[in-house]
Order: structure tokens, then C-alpha cells, then sequence
């Protein structure tokens, strides 16, 4: 039997099969954002993707650079600070952010490097391409919620 709430039933159902598909389109739509997240309150602080201070898998480096870094930085013109007991920010030539892309997959998404720097990265300093779970919760609550918010309060009203 078909009841006054019977087309915004049915609207609900349409609307939970969009889901992922709005979500997808928000993380693409607001990659920009979202890479910045990684670039600015993470790798240039120096930080893993579970936020603490990066430390070096393999190699005798400290995750800080020494004093001697700088000496280098200076002699081949780099304008990002290089000082000692500062975290590494990834920033020497620019290549790693500058190559960086977004795709979704299986529900979410990951950040990559373009040139295939993040294998090699990955080897030395563990996982850093993944957002901290404080980042992925700025994605989720204030790129992801506000897309599918906006997409159901557009559609639901429009019933047959």
C-alpha cells in the first residue's frame, strides 16, 4: 500500500546509491585542498601519517637535519630553511609536492606521487602520503559531509 511517505522512501533509497559516488566527486573536486593538508600540516612539519616527528627506517639520519645540511642548502641556492634539529619538510627541490595526485579507490582515496618518488620515500621514512587521522577528519567533516549534505538536501524533495 502506497503512503504519503512511500516517494521519499524510495527518493532515500536513489539518494543512498549516490552516496559514493558525491563523495568521490568531493575528494576529486577538492583535491587541491586535500593535498595541501598533506604537504602543509605534515610532511613540511616533518611529520608521519600518524603525526609524530618522521624517523628514518633505514640509514643513520634522525628524521631533524644537521647542521651541515643547511651549509649545503645554502650553496645550491634553496630558499626553504634547512637549519639543524629542524624536522626534514621534503622541500629541497620541489619535485615530491609538485608531483603529487589524488585518486579515489575502494571507498576512499590516496595521495601519490606522480614520479614515483613515494616507494623510495616510503622505504626510507615509513607510510607519509596517508593523512593523520586529525587531517582525514578535516576531509571527512568539512570537504566529504558538507558535498553529501548539500547533494540530499537538493534531491530529497524532488520525488515522482
Amino acid at each position: 500500500m502506497e503512503t504519503s511517505i512511500s516517494p521519499y522512501l524510495k527518493k532515500l533509497d536513489s539518494i543512498k546509491l549516490d552516496i559514493e559516488k558525491i563523495a568521490k566527486k568531493a575528494i576529486i573536486e577538492n583535491g587541491t585542498i586535500i593535498k595541501d593538508l598533506l604537504k602543509d600540516r605534515q610532511l613540511s612539519d616533518g611529520k608521519n601519517s600518524k603525526g609524530n616527528p618522521l624517523k628514518m627506517r633505514i640509514g643513520k639520519g634522525s628524521g631533524f637535519y644537521a647542521e651541515s645540511t643547511q651549509d649545503y642548502a645554502d650553496k645550491q641556492g634553496l630558499s626553504i630553511p634547512k637549519t639543524k634539529n629542524s624536522p626534514y619538510n621534503f622541500q629541497w627541490t620541489g619535485d615530491t609536492f609538485d608531483s603529487m595526485g589524488i585518486r579515489t579507490i575502494n571507498g576512499g582515496y590516496e595521495i601519490f606521487t606522480i614520479d614515483g618518488k613515494q616507494g623510495l620515500l616510503e622505504t626510507i621514512y615509513g607510510e607519509i602520503f596517508d593523512l593523520t587521522e586529525e587531517n582525514n577528519k578535516y576531509v571527512n567533516n568539512e570537504i566529504i559531509l558538507p558535498a553529501l549534505q548539500k547533494y540530499i538536501l537538493e534531491n530529497f524533495y524532488k520525488v515522482n
